[in-house]
């Protein structure tokens, strides 16, 4: 069926979350494959284990599949199991926003989807969560992993440059 709404986890679990996880559970478990076959053109598969695949002498293979997240911070944020966080908690670290944005501030200790589970997982309550409200959605991608992208700094940039201006 047809799912519409405002993009919270609801309409993102019921529309392309269970397809999404299982393909990139996939890419983050395989090897990728080239091969040149004999007409010139190249072929490319996801494959578990490229020595049990025949194929050409020209053949290619990338071992070790990194996947990388970008988007805004309130996508990124609700991936971690921050839903609702990304204007308060630093989605790398566990420093509060009224902490990081203290100049000269001490840096916090790096998040991971595991210690965020640890979290999690004492049932704590309000700021003792240290943002976190759910199990990340996909705990293969490890948190240094996911970037934030050049044009949202740049907006945030020139937003608090007019800020400034009209203030």
């Amino acid at each position: 069926g047809f799912v519409k709404g405002k993009d919270t986890t609801d309409v993102l679990e019921a529309s392309i979350m269970g397809w999404l996880t299982e393909d990139l559970k996939t890419i983050n478990s395989s090897q990728v494959l080239f091969d040149v076959l004999a007409d010139g053109s190249i072929a490319c598969a996801l494959v578990s284990d490229a020595d049990e695949v025949t194929g050409s002498e020209k053949r290619h293979t990338i071992p070790n599949v990194t996947i990388f997240n970008t988007g805004d911070l309130k996508w990124m944020a609700t991936l971690l199991g921050m839903d609702g966080m990304s204007s308060e908690w630093c989605i790398y670290c566990f420093l509060r926003k009224k902490q990081w944005l203290e100049n000269g501030h001490e840096k916090g200790c790096l998040r991971t989807t595991e210690n965020m589970q640890e979290f999690l997982n004492k049932n704590l309550s309000g700021a003792d969560r240290m943002g976190v409200k759910a199990t990340a959605y996909w705990p293969f991608i490890p948190v240094e992993n996911y970037c934030v992208p050049l044009l949202h700094i740049m907006i945030g940039v020139f937003n608090d440059l007019i800020d400034y201006y009209f203030d």
